[in-house]
């Protein structure tokens, strides 16, 4: 038995040979959205004068995290995942992630340069340093009429996975059975069958992994 490829080992494998798929996320991003802020005003696909929300600033991002981060966003709004008012009401966690970027991580090239769980507690533990961490709380009434309370990350910490996690996806283009994380999506299981988002991801990268 030998081990498999570490992270590193990995995420270098991902991105050699994929500076062609960099050079694409740039090329689309033109125009409006090849500008550091984008402001709800000005957004070109807006349709509409209604909409309200914050400026997206990415001016800080390091490295290529700017042009991964800009596309991520880009991507949901031309999917149609998120609308114009759901980016721009986004914007505050957005922004959150790239003051931790600039301010935790100014020599980073891109966000596969660590493996998420680093990235993670470095975010959460910057976010309740600053005192940006806004956690979710939620209750629940049991059967047994006792409440139980569940807490939650920030959504902040939600938002830096799924963009994560999109990265990951983006770049490696291997069969999905070989990745570490699988996208249900991708092996012919619709929204119907997957009880909408919320089993869409499988994630096997805690697990340890050897090949014979």
């Amino acid at each position: 038995m030998k081990e498999s490829k570490t992270n590193k080992q990995l995420i270098d494998y991902i991105i050699s040979g994929n500076e062609a798929k960099y050079q694409y996320m740039k090329s689309q991003l033109i125009e409006y959205w090849a500008k550091d802020i984008w402001s709800p005003a000005s957004n070109p696909l807006k349709g509409s004068s209604k909409i309200r929300g914050s400026c997206l600033h990415f001016e800080k991002c390091p490295g290529r995290t700017k042009v991964e981060i800009k596309f991520f966003c880009y991507q949901k709004v031309v999917n149609q995942d998120w609308n114009l008012k759901s980016l721009h009401q986004k914007a505050s966690k957005i922004n959150r992630i790239c003051e931790w970027l600039h301010s935790q991580h100014s020599l980073s090239n891109s966000l596969l340069d660590k493996k998420l769980d680093e990235w993670v507690l470095s975010l959460r533990t910057y976010l309740i340093a600053t005192k940006k961490y806004y956690g979710r709380q939620s209750s629940k009434l049991l059967s047994s009429n006792q409440i139980k309370t569940y807490k939650g990350e920030d959504e902040c910490i939600y938002k830096f996975q799924q963009i994560y996690k999109f990265l990951l996806d983006f770049y490696d283009d291997r069969d999905e059975y070989e990745k570490e994380i699988w996208d249900v999506y991708k092996l012919g299981f619709e929204e119907k069958d997957t009880n909408a988002t919320r089993y869409r991801w499988f994630d096997f990268t805690a697990l340890p992994c050897f090949t014979c």
